[in-house]
């Protein structure tokens, strides 16, 4: 939707309010509602994530270089013939930077965060795996050992409940320099789908402070693409 002053954001039609021409969206990022009537002088069109496409390659090329960037240079690479095209390719979009980018690559985070591919419903446990319920604030394991059926005693109960494959993933990582930060942006969306919270702690302030929260500039070090 962009508005009168140029500004434009993503959201997501929610609905239209009965018997008036007033219509839900919903912000992707900060999930606030907005009503917008027919007459408001807006413009809206659909969204075509081609951003998100431009930061899963730069997320791709940045893990070739961490990855294999310490054997091998980029020039060796490029000597097979195969490789050459697409990685000139990726090399060419990783320079991309904009603000467009940015929202991208939060759009990419807030995705994951609602996915909620670790849930699970009861009719899909295999017997013999361990899964995890939610059961007083916190997340109790659950072996399962028969197909369950609406015959069981236990079936409304364990229908009620949140189960997932996996309980939250929680990360803490001490040390906000270059390891520290590129550790924390490869682990980030593993931790996201699971609903677990990712903190970065600056090393001397978590032993010397109690833990306080990374707050420096050791940000800048690394280059502008990574960075969400």
């Amino acid at each position: 939707i962009e508005d009168e002053d140029g500004t434009a954001r993503v959201y997501t039609y929610a609905g239209k309010k009965t018997g008036h021409k007033e219509y839900k969206f919903i912000d992707k990022l900060t999930g606030y509602e907005r009503w917008i009537l027919t007459t408001d002088p807006i413009s809206i069109r659909t969204y075509i994530p081609v951003a998100e496409s431009i930061t899963r390659v730069q997320k791709a090329y940045m893990n070739i270089e961490c990855d294999y960037g310490t054997k091998y240079t980029m020039n060796g690479l490029m000597e097979f013939t195969y490789l050459r095209k697409p990685l000139r390719n990726m090399i060419v979009l990783g320079q991309i930077t904009c603000t467009e980018l940015d929202d991208a690559r939060l759009n990419i985070l807030k995705d994951i965060q609602d996915s909620d591919l670790t849930n699970i419903s009861i009719r899909d446990l295999i017997p013999g795996r361990t899964y995890y319920t939610f059961e007083k604030n916190q997340f109790e394991p659950l072996l399962c050992d028969r197909v369950y059926t609406e015959d069981d005693d236990d079936w409304d109960d364990l229908a009620r409940k949140v189960i997932v494959t996996v309980p939250p993933q929680n990360m803490i990582i001490i040390g906000g320099g270059p390891t520290g930060l590129v550790s924390t942006i490869h682990n980030l969306e593993n931790v996201l789908t699971t609903g677990g919270v990712m903190r970065l702690y600056e090393a001397r302030d978590a032993f010397q402070k109690g833990g306080a929260t990374f707050e420096r500039a050791q940000i800048v070090r690394l280059d502008a693409r990574w960075i969400a």
